[in-house]
């Protein structure tokens, strides 16, 4: 581990290991995967990028990883709750499921929630969120991060096996955004 203001220059000269696991601040997420691969490390986290301006950057870094034989993924972690895992199975069972529906934009066949809170106790204890945390030009915002499991569980669950070719299978039709503010006052509850 290296917690100085150069880790990135001796990561990259020590290589003191083959496995890079990138967690916090999301600003510089893509350039610190891109360092990895060019290192012969495996990578991973989620997200790996967080704006669209990462996003060749990123293309880059998987071709590369691909190239030198080297992993690089977005660790997926609702894959592996029980709940999750039960609900794909049951899924695939026609008997059980029946089949999934075309869906319209009226009517899509797959929706998904989930809710986060700002503040929340883990193993009893609050859990501290550093000030970048609520910055989304560095952290993301709930689209970048909460979002990915969900689109990520939709076409792990409904399409096992299928791999999506973001030019071919992929298109907006539309978007929401809004922002969730928080105040001093509300920011001690």
């Amino acid at each position: 581990m290296h917690a100085v203001p150069d880790f990135l220059e001796r990561f990259s000269a020590e290589r003191a290991g083959d496995v890079v696991i990138i967690a916090g601040n999301n600003r510089r997420k893509a350039e610190y995967i891109s360092r990895a691969i060019a290192a012969h490390a495996r990578a991973g986290d989620k997200p790996n990028g967080h704006r669209y301006a990462d996003f060749e950057s990123l293309r880059r870094a998987f071709a590369d990883a691909e190239a030198k034989g080297v992993l690089l993924y977005d660790i997926m972690t609702e894959r592996h709750e029980i709940t999750t895992m039960l609900q794909r199975v049951f899924s695939r069972i026609p008997f059980v499921f029946g089949e999934l529906l075309r869906g319209t934009r009226q009517e899509p066949s797959v929706v998904k929630e989930s809710v986060h809170h700002f503040s929340k106790q883990v193993s009893g204890a609050p859990v501290k969120r550093p000030a970048w945390f609520f910055d989304t030009a560095q952290q993301g915002d709930g689209l970048v991060d909460i979002t990915t499991h969900l689109v990520d569980l939709v076409q792990w669950e409904c399409f096992p096996g299928d791999i999506l070719d973001f030019k071919r299978d992929i298109r907006v039709l539309g978007a929401k955004r809004w922002a969730t503010v928080i105040t001093p006052r509300n920011s001690r509850r």
